[in-house]
């Protein structure tokens, strides 16, 4: 086995979670069928994320199911694809379970690739999406600096965590519940109520 398959196959089966529980029939998902599990995580990410900034922000009465929508596509796209092929891509390129420099690598990698052009495209996607392409390049224009210092003080520590601690079948579960906050605060940006 190669040295990432190898980690993947090296499992504690005591510290699985049981497959009776949710949470084990959702790892059993994402161990057999991560092409499938990872496009429904992302969905349900930014699902609740977009709804929990909508909730923050407004009167529920100004609820955008369309927006809510966009967001679930966004999120299945995003993390279903990019993000879950970007971390098996970065974990069979440069091995890690613990920090040392192919976990650095990684952070550093992905805090350009994720920090920078992923949360510029993001906020630029959902903008647009709710108001058009122009407006939405301009928000992305007003907020990629603001944006970038705050995933700034929290991706590198995270994702230092997830190279370093988490199990490999784990990471991109482990970097979307992350990302739950996160995209919570970049519906609100995007949406221009931050």
């Amino acid at each position: 086995l190669s040295p990432p398959a190898a980690a993947a196959a090296d499992t504690d089966d005591d510290d699985a979670p049981k497959p009776s529980t949710l949470l084990g029939r959702y790892a059993r998902l994402m161990k057999k069928h991560p092409s499938l599990a990872s496009p429904l995580q992302g969905l349900v990410m930014f699902t609740l994320s977009d709804l929990l900034a909508q909730v923050m922000t407004a009167p529920l009465s100004r609820f955008s199911l369309s927006r809510c929508a966009q967001a679930s596509f966004l999120g299945s796209v995003y993390i279903g694809v990019v993000m879950s092929s970007w971390i098996r891509y970065m974990d069979r390129r440069w091995p890690s379970d613990s920090l040392d420099v192919n976990a650095l690598r990684k952070v550093c990698l992905d805090l350009f690739f994720f920090g920078f052009v992923g949360n510029s495209l993001n906020v630029l996607a959902r903008a647009s999406m709710q108001s058009g392409f122009r407006r939405g390049l301009s928000t992305m224009r007003s907020r990629c600096v603001p944006v970038l210092l705050a995933d700034v003080r929290v991706f590198p520590l995270a994702e230092a965590l997830a190279f370093s601690a988490v199990k490999v079948e784990w990471r991109t579960t482990f970097i979307g519940a992350v990302s739950l906050g996160w995209n919570t605060y970049i519906s609100v940006v995007a949406a221009g109520e931050h």
